[in-house]
């Protein structure tokens, strides 16, 4: 009966989208048949070793690591950072192979400025994991977060183009198109920034509008219209999971110091 949780061990511990979103489908926007090869295909490949190691704790021990790892992403979700890292090192007496954990510090260190620890544990996690989709959505932000908006912009557009149309990744599509957006934006692109959003408008369902033409009002130097806007968003979409990525990518992109750097 070794193997009897792998189902809800391999469900519980697949990539997750910042927490907040869900996964990156690869199927979304295939056919029906197509999209019956591709689970066909997953169903033959061979389950990762770490996951089998997971599986081989005791009842108590594997019980006490996922109610640790679900407690650390619960308190990512509401940026208590300090929080997620003390159930991240709880998981780690039990089981130290688990990429996800990796990722989910990844994030932790971005958030909080330590760049150089959050990059080596994302390469840790893709030499596990090389097809994990979120190492690449934490890569982007990496990348964005350090300077580096050519290396981003390519990044988010292959996740994208991962992704597809599906109607359920509709709100991720418009979160990596604001961090699409921004790194134009930084790139001194506007053009192409203003081209990228050209058919969002108030009614679209995301926050996508108001915080890019907040980003629009920080160029212009009105920062009193540029809050209201934000303010806006985070009134209409308060309840919206991908919100937090907004204000993230907001607050990593740069885009405030080069502003204020602009300021006579």
């Amino acid at each position: 009966m070794k193997f009897a949780l792998l189902p809800l061990i391999t469900s519980l511990f697949v990539p997750q989208l910042t927490l907040a979103q869900g996964l990156l489908p690869t199927t979304g926007y295939q056919d029906v048949q197509e999209e019956q090869e591709e689970n066909e295909k997953r169903s033959h490949q061979v389950t990762p070793e770490w996951v089998i190691e997971l599986s081989n704790l005791s009842e108590s021990d594997r019980n006490a690591y996922l109610q640790a790892f679900q407690a650390a992403k619960r308190a990512y979700a509401a940026n208590r950072l300090a929080v997620c890292e003390s159930h991240l090192n709880t998981c780690e007496l039990y089981f130290t192979e688990n990429p996800n954990v990796w990722i989910l510090r990844s994030s932790v260190l971005i958030s909080q400025g330590q760049y150089d620890k959050a990059e080596r544990y994302l390469n840790k996690a893709e030499k596990a994991d090389p097809d994990n989709s979120v190492i690449k959505l934490n890569k982007a932000l990496l990348h964005m977060a350090v300077g580096d908006y050519k290396a981003a912009l390519r990044e988010t557009d292959d996740l994208l183009y991962q992704m597809g149309l599906s109607a359920n990744t509709y709100g991720t599509r418009r979160s990596l198109t604001y961090r699409k957006f921004l790194c134009l934006l930084m790139l001194d692109k506007e053009t192409e920034a203003r081209e990228l959003i050209a058919d969002i408008s108030p009614m679209d369902d995301s926050p996508l509008f108001y915080y890019c033409e907040a980003a629009f009002c920080m160029l212009r130097g009105d920062t009193a219209t540029a809050t209201r806007e934000l303010n806006t968003a985070d009134a209409i979409f308060a309840r919206d999971g991908h919100l937090p990525s907004y204000k993230q990518n907001l607050m990593l992109s740069g885009l405030r110091d080069k502003i204020s750097k602009k300021k006579p």
